[in-house]
């Protein structure tokens, strides 16, 4: 539909086009998707891809709102993308504390 063809021109776009709010903690993103239930699944006949024989693994849009748009019913790409940065980040740092510490043990 046209409305989301601009929506995803806009999800996409330039910062110019947002009004930035912040940045995220990567901390509190790596705490949401530790806990965020992963399931097995098929869609059912005439919902989702169509594609009733792969075996899907992924969130439920009631348990995962922050990964969703669209009133909660499409997976929303631009923030399941920022809050896996920011996770990845957030290991990052306890990696390299965890280095740093292992470090001075050898030392």
């Amino acid at each position: 539909a046209a409305d989301t063809i601009t929506t995803w021109a806009a999800a996409v776009s330039l910062r110019e086009y947002k009004n930035i709010l912040g940045l995220g903690n990567p901390s509190d993103a790596l705490n949401l998707l530790l806990g965020t239930k992963i399931y097995k699944f098929h869609y059912k006949p005439g919902f989702g891809t169509q594609d009733l024989e792969t075996e899907y693994m992924g969130a439920m849009s009631d348990e995962t709102p922050w990964a969703m748009h669209y009133k909660g019913g499409v997976l929303n790409p631009i923030n399941t993308f920022g809050y896996t940065t920011l996770a990845i980040q957030a290991l990052y740092e306890k990696i390299a504390v965890l280095e740093r510490q292992v470090a001075k043990l050898r030392a």
